[in-house]
């Protein structure tokens, strides 16, 4: 079984615990411009690549619902052999894509977010990676997130959605 951190949220990678923390130091990915939708909510940052075949684990612990948002990164068509494959099985698993995420490495470098509510005392484990993963945060915390960004025309984190291209820097 997981072990909850602060008895709310858990995480494992292949049967590994992960361990949560504050959102304050981006974990070893370095991130920047989080999304203040996402402050107040627990960081985990898998301290290794998720491999091919890999599973992500996201627990919600005791009564009550916990909200889960994924991100991975998003450079097409850099980021197609980078990200798992969840931007195209996240969807189908019952996640909601989303247009606020944030940004890691050098600030250049961006993601994509996918968020989901786990019911208390159950699980949920995302489809096994498609390809690597090695940048991949998962914010969480017990509830619901109140302002969720859906894709739509604008990101609601305070302007317009990012380009359509990016710079590939991974």
């Amino acid at each position: 079984t997981n072990s909850c951190y602060m008895d709310k949220l858990a995480m494992k990678v292949n049967g590994v615990q992960v361990f949560g923390g504050p959102v304050v130091d981006g974990g070893r990915l370095s991130l920047t411009r989080i999304p203040s939708q996402f402050s107040g909510m627990s960081l985990f940052v898998p301290a290794t690549d998720i491999q091919v075949g890999g599973e992500l684990e996201l627990k919600c612990c005791g009564a009550g619902d916990c909200a889960f948002v994924v991100s991975t990164y998003h450079c097409p068509p850099c980021s197609v052999t980078k990200n798992g494959g969840y931007p195209a099985t996240l969807p189908i698993d019952g996640f909601t894509a989303g247009s606020c995420s944030p940004h890691f490495g050098a600030d250049a470098d961006r993601m994509t977010s996918f968020y989901i509510t786990v019911p208390g005392d159950s699980s949920v484990t995302l489809p096994a990676a498609t390809v690597a993963a090695p940048y991949v945060a998962v914010f969480g915390q017990k509830g619901h997130l109140d302002a969720w960004c859906p894709t739509t025309g604008k990101n609601n984190c305070g302007g317009p959605c990012p380009p359509t291209t990016c710079v590939c820097n991974k």
